[in-house]
C-alpha cells in the first residue's frame, strides 16, 4: 500500500516539520511506501533562507531523527542538501530500514539550487535511475515505464481548477503503471501562492486514493478495491475570456476558496483572529467580504472577528451604500460607518489645497480610508484586507499608498472579469445573498471619488478588453498578434480601429504604472499569471512602451 502525505508545519520550522513527518510515518503502519512533498523537511518556500547554513544543518540533524522511525517502510522525503562549498541540491531522500538508500536529484530552476549533480554524496548514491523494492521498479521524481511505480514529490502551488485537473492527470498518467503524487500544502508560505496539498495514487487508470486540496486529512492511502471519482461540470469555452480554463464550477469556486485559504493561513501564522475590511458596495470589496467570511469559517471564528466598515466621503453614492448594507445584513455581520468627509476637507485645507476635484482631492479620500482601516487593525490586533484586483493593478487604477496598500491583498490574483463571474455564480446559487449580489452586479464600476457620475470603464475602457489584452501580454504575444486574435473574437462588438486604440492605451498605462506593482502587499496567485514583484511578472518601473505601441501605428 502507498500513502501520500502533505504534513502540517511552516517554512524554515524544521523542528515542527520533522515532528509532523515522524508522526505521519508512525501513524501509517499499513503503508509499505510513504511519499512526502518536495522539500517537505524545510518547505519549498524558504527563498534565500536556503543559503543559510543553520537551515541546512537543521535539516541534516532532523533527517537523522526521521531515519529512526522509518522501519521497513520505503519513505521518500524532500530536503535541501549542501554539496561541496556553496552548492545546494534539491533532493529526494529514499529511506529504508534506518538508512538512506539513495538521493534522487530533482531539477530546480529556482535560485539558489545547483543544476549539476555529483554521482554520490557522502558515500550515498545520487541518481534518478530506477531501483527495485519488493519486486517493483521504483522511479522517483519522474514517470517510469510500464508496470513500474512512479513517486512524484511536488511543490506545485494550488491554482484554480487543480482539484479536477490534477485528478485527471493522475488518472491518465497511471494507465499502465502506478503513479503516486504528494503536493506541498499548509507547511508552505502564503506570501505569493496558496498550496493545497493534493495527494493521490493512480493505478492502471483508476484512482485508488485522492486527497483533495485543503482537506482536513493530511494524507491518503491506496486501496485495492476502490475507484474514486469526483464530480465535474462543463468547461469554459469563450474566447473572450481565455484566462478562464478548466472545470467551470470548480474554477469559480476556487476564485473565492484560494484567497480564503491563504487569508486563513496568514491569520493563523501571525496569531490574529480579526479581519478589518472597507466595504464600498462595489464588486471588489464584495468579493473580499465573501473571502473574509469564508476564511472565518475555515478558522471556526465567530462573527465578531469581522470588522466591516463603510467610509463614505464626497463622492460616495447611495446605491453602493445600500449594497454594503444589504450584503452585511444577508451575512448577518454588523456594518460600521465612519464618514470621512470632514477629515478629508480638514486635511486638504491643512496642505493648502485649492478645493478643486483634482487628483489630490480623489487620492486624499483613498489614503484617508487606508489610514483609518490600518489604525483600526492595530486597535483590534487584526489584519487589514486589501480589495484591489489584478486588472486595476495592471492599469495602475489604484491610489499609491491608498487602496494600493493593505496588510494582505486577497484580490490581487483575480481579474475583474473573474470577480464578476464568481459573484454571479454565487448570486444564482445562494438565495440568501442573491438580492444583494445582483444589486452589486448591476451597479456600474466606479471609484466614487468625485461628485457626479464616474464610470471606470469610460476612463479605462471595457474590462473584458483589458483583461483579454493582459492575458496575451503576459503570455508574451506581440501587439499585432494580440490584435489578430482580438478582431475575430470581438467581431460585432468593437471595430479593429477601436481595438488598436484600446490596446495602445493599455500598453501606456501598463508600463507607466509598474512602480505601483513594484511594492505590492502579499497576496495569493489564483491562476496562471501574477503581477507580484516577487513571484510574478517583473519589469523595470521606468521601462518604456514605445516598441509595443509603435507596432500598432
Amino acid at each position: 500500500m502507498i500513502a501520500c502525505a502533505s504534513p502540517n508545519g511552516a517554512p524554515c520550522d524544521i523542528k515542527t516539520n520533522a515532528a509532523e513527518i515522524m508522526r505521519l510515518i508512525k501513524s501509517l503502519p499499513e503503508a509499505e511506501i510513504i511519499l512526502f512533498p518536495r522539500l517537505a523537511l524545510s518547505s519549498a518556500s524558504c527563498g534565500d533562507l536556503f543559503l543559510q547554513k543553520a537551515l541546512i544543518i537543521a535539516c541534516e540533524n532532523a533527517l537523522k531523527d526521521i531515519l529512526k522511525t522509518v522501519g521497513d517502510k520505503l519513505v521518500v522525503l524532500g530536503l535541501p542538501v549542501e554539496y561541496g562549498k556553496g552548492n545546494l541540491l534539491d533532493l529526494a531522500a529514499v529511506l529504508h530500514s534506518g538508512k538512506i538508500l539513495r538521493f534522487v536529484p530533482l531539477k530546480n530552476p529556482k535560485y539558489p539550487f545547483s543544476q549539476d549533480f555529483p554521482n554520490s554524496l557522502n558515500g550515498i548514491a545520487l541518481s534518478d535511475e530506477p531501483f527495485m523494492f519488493k519486486g517493483k521498479r521504483i522511479f522517483v521524481g519522474r514517470l517510469g515505464d510500464e508496470n513500474s511505480i512512479s513517486l512524484i514529490p511536488s511543490d506545485k502551488p494550488y491554482l484554480a481548477g487543480d482539484d479536477i485537473s490534477v485528478y485527471d492527470w493522475l488518472k491518465n498518467t497511471s494507465k499502465n503503471k502506478v503513479v503516486a503524487l504528494a503536493q506541498a500544502g499548509v507547511a508552505e508560505s502564503g506570501t505569493d501562492y496558496c498550496f493545497g496539498g493534493i495527494c493521490g495514487v493512480g493505478e492502471n487508470g483508476r484512482i485508488k486514493a485522492y486527497r483533495r486540496a485543503f482537506s482536513k486529512e493530511d494524507h491518503c492511502i491506496s486501496q485495492t478495491d476502490v475507484d474514486i471519482d469526483i464530480p465535474k461540470s462543463e468547461c469554459f469555452l469563450d474566447q473572450k475570456t481565455p484566462y478562464l480554463q478548466g472545470d467551470k464550477l470548480q474554477v469559480l469556486e476556487d476564485f473565492i476558496r484560494i484567497p480564503a485559504q491563504a487569508l486563513a493561513l496568514r491569520l493563523k501564522r501571525i496569531g490574529s483572529k480579526n479581519m478589518v475590511l472597507g466595504l464600498s458596495g462595489g464588486l471588489d470589496s464584495t468579493i473580499a467580504l465573501l473571502i473574509a467570511a469564508e476564511a472565518r469559517k475555515i478558522l471556526s471564528l465567530d462573527k465578531s472577528s469581522l470588522h466591516i466598515y463603510t467610509l463614505p466621503a464626497q463622492g460616495t453614492g447611495k446605491k453602493t451604500l445600500s449594497n454594503a448594507d444589504m450584503l452585511c445584513s444577508a451575512l448577518d455581520i454588523p456594518l460600521n460607518t465612519i464618514n470621512i468627509s470632514n477629515a478629508v476637507k480638514n486635511h486638504l485645507r491643512d496642505i493648502g489645497h485649492s478645493g478643486l476635484e483634482d487628483a489630490a482631492f480623489e487620492n486624499a479620500q483613498a489614503r484617508e480610508r487606508t489610514q483609518i482601516l490600518m489604525d483600526i487593525s492595530n486597535m483590534v490586533n487584526g489584519i487589514m484586507i486589501g480589495t484591489g484586483d489584478m486588472s486595476e493593478l495592471a492599469l495602475g487604477f489604484t491610489t499609491y499608498g491608498g487602496d494600493h496598500m493593505s496588510m494582505y491583498s486577497v484580490n490581487s490574483g483575480l481579474l475583474k472579469t473573474m470577480i464578476r463571474m464568481a459573484v454571479w455564480q454565487l448570486a444564482t446559487n445562494k438565495k440568501e445573498l442573491s438580492k444583494a449580489l445582483f444589486s452589486v452586479l448591476n451597479t456600474p464600476i466606479s471609484p466614487e471619488l468625485k461628485s457626479g457620475v464616474q464610470h471606470t470603464e469610460e476612463i479605462l475602457g471595457p474590462y473584458i478588453l483589458n483583461d483579454f489584452f493582459l492575458y496575451y501580454v503576459l503570455k508574451g504575444f506581440a501587439p499585432d498578434e494580440i490584435i489578430s486574435l482580438a478582431v475575430p473574437t470581438f467581431n460585432g462588438d468593437y471595430t479593429k480601429d477601436i481595438l488598436i486604440k484600446r490596446l495602445k492605451f493599455f500598453y501606456k498605462r501598463f508600463f507607466t504604472n509598474q512602480f505601483k506593482r513594484s511594492c505590492l502587499p502579499d497576496g495569493p496567485r489564483v491562476w496562471e499569471y501574477s503581477l507580484s514583484p516577487r513571484e510574478g511578472f517583473k519589469m523595470p518601473s521606468d521601462a518604456r512602451a514605445n516598441i509595443f505601441t509603435d507596432l500598432l501605428n
